[in-house]
């Protein structure tokens, strides 16, 4: 058992970083990260679908449905983290956790000066589980199986936003989050009601 209590976002994301092991599953994650280990793996399961097209088929579907398992915990309070044994036992590359760790200690490094416990009421108990229903709302809007430039972006960095506003009591983080999050529902609106030529439009515009 790592004792990782008291311990920053930083200090988690280089332990995890520090595995040596070829593969790591998400059990041993959860380990690692301790307290807030829910939150902090909504964050690094989310974080690869931040590219603008999802090279994976079915990893928003995949991701999406453990992120919402995570969500639901933490809108009833349940203080013991429970994942299905499939997704618990889940092994990933340790070279794939590496980047993501990566790439999370560097955003966190240029924004760690910025950030300080703001608009304290967006982080209350009652506001926490507006925040998680509307986060498993935006994860429903991320797994929408629309393969439009973007779709996956917008709605994955709201999640991001939210989820570290809520550890860090960072309530600007929160309301751009939210913003974010309504402009890719919108977005994917868009997409579902134009249809093909829409699609074809951004396509041909972005790549």
């Amino acid at each position: 058992m790592h004792h990782t209590e008291g311990k920053s976002i930083k200090e988690k994301l280089i332990e995890l970083d520090n595995i040596s092991s070829e593969m790591v599953s998400i059990h041993e994650i959860t380990e690692v990260l301790g307290r807030n280990a829910s939150h902090l793996l909504i964050i690094i399961l989310v974080s690869p679908l931040l590219l603008p097209i999802t090279a994976i088929p079915g990893m928003s579907q995949v991701f999406g449905f453990a992120m919402i398992v995570l969500m639901a915990q933490l809108l009833f309070e349940r203080r013991i983290l429970w994942l299905p044994e499939r997704i618990s036992k889940k092994m990933i590359k340790n070279e794939s956790l590496k980047k993501i760790t990566h790439l999370l200690i560097k955003y966190h490094k240029k924004i760690e000066a910025f950030v300080k416990p703001r608009i304290p009421m967006l982080t209350s108990v009652g506001a926490l589980k507006v925040h998680y229903i509307f986060l498993i709302f935006t994860v429903l809007v991320l797994a929408l199986p629309f393969p439009a430039p973007f779709a996956n972006t917008i709605p994955a960095l709201a999640i991001i936003l939210i989820t570290f506003g809520i550890i860090e009591k960072e309530g600007v983080s929160i309301i751009i989050g939210y913003i974010l999050g309504i402009i890719g529902t919108l977005y994917m609106y868009f997409v579902f009601m134009l249809g093909k030529e829409f699609y074809e439009m951004l396509i041909n515009k972005f790549f």
